[in-house]
């Protein structure tokens, strides 16, 4: 069987950049590897504590090797860098060791990022969250519906800038409706390639 290269959800997608400066920048972020660390029954506090991930519910862990993102009691989004050979899973499950377990999802996941002021308007077109500044601060994370798709929230920094993340499979679906909610506004759609 012939080797493939992997294809990106978006790599059929046409990416522009506006004639003055942006309200919006919308960007595809690529090269991030990605899995899902679940704790072994009775042992959240543990694994918690051996990766050092807060278990505050809706807010990240930023760390220099990876970002976690609460999904339930016991498990985390892991982002990491490093593209999508496996390699931060294993790093991932090495470092849990007896207190927890990681599941491959770099494939699977697709990281969109929206940053400008008016990131707010745009998200409130489809996201079924209050996201106001007042109420939603820095690390917030959310499991949320937009455009009738179930994505992962993070709000990065106070920019603002929200991470995005879509199951690859609805990827290209959702990118079209956030580059639709946006048209309005001037909007810069961008490749961040960190592999």
């Amino acid at each position: 069987m012939a080797n493939t290269p992997i294809r990106n959800p978006l790599d059929a997608v046409t990416f522009t950049t506006a004639e003055y400066q942006p309200d919006i920048v919308l960007s595809d972020v690529r090269g991030k590897s990605f899995c899902q660390l679940m704790a072994r029954r009775g042992k959240a506090d543990e694994l918690a504590q051996r990766m050092g991930i807060s278990t505050a519910p809706g807010q990240s862990t930023v760390t220099e090797a990876y970002t976690a993102l609460p999904l339930s009691p016991g498990q985390w989004l892991m982002i990491g860098d490093g593209g999508r050979d496996g390699e931060f899973t294993q790093t991932i499950t090495g470092q849990a060791g007896d207190a927890g377990y990681a599941s491959e999802q770099s494939h699977a996941r697709t990281l969109l990022r929206i940053q400008g002021l008016l990131a707010y308007d745009v998200l409130a077109k489809g996201v079924r969250l209050d996201l106001d500044p007042l109420h939603v601060p820095v690390g917030f994370v959310a499991q949320t519906v937009a455009a009738q798709v179930g994505l992962t929230l993070h709000k990065v920094d106070d920019q603002p800038t929200f991470d995005l993340i879509v199951y690859a499979g609805f990827a290209e679906s959702f990118w079209h409706w956030l580059v639709d909610a946006s048209e309005e506004y001037t909007v810069d759609t961008t490749v961040i390639d960190q592999g």
